[in-house]
């Protein structure tokens, strides 16, 4: 069963946006982030791995567990975390307890 975590091991600020596309007057597309939430985080599992399938596709993986948050459990996988201006696809929003902590799986591509 998974816990809560000590508040001493919240230990890093993370942002969670919302991407907003946007059309300027000539027709170009650009997007912007929409600031969500900016809660502490554990960084509760980091892990890697390369592919070479007619390309080098190099994923990474990590877990973080941040506090509850009703909007980032709604409209999670629409979101980006982002960490140390590192940004990460939210895959699964988790809860742990009720409404009282959330683990989130996140991906990034390169």
């Amino acid at each position: 069963m998974d816990r809560a975590p000590f508040i001493g091991t919240m230990d890093r600020i993370v942002k969670i946006v919302k991407l907003e596309k946007s059309q300027s007057g000539t027709g170009s597309v650009s997007s912007a982030d929409d600031e969500i939430c900016k809660p502490w985080a554990k960084l509760e599992s980091d892990s890697g791995f390369e592919e070479l399938q007619g390309k080098i596709k190099h994923t990474v993986k990590r877990i973080y567990i941040i506090r509850h948050n009703a909007n980032v459990v709604a409209n999670g996988k629409n979101y980006v975390l982002i960490d140390s201006e590192v940004r990460f696809r939210i895959t699964h929003v988790e809860p742990l307890g009720r409404r009282s902590h959330l683990k989130l799986y996140t991906e990034l591509y390169e």
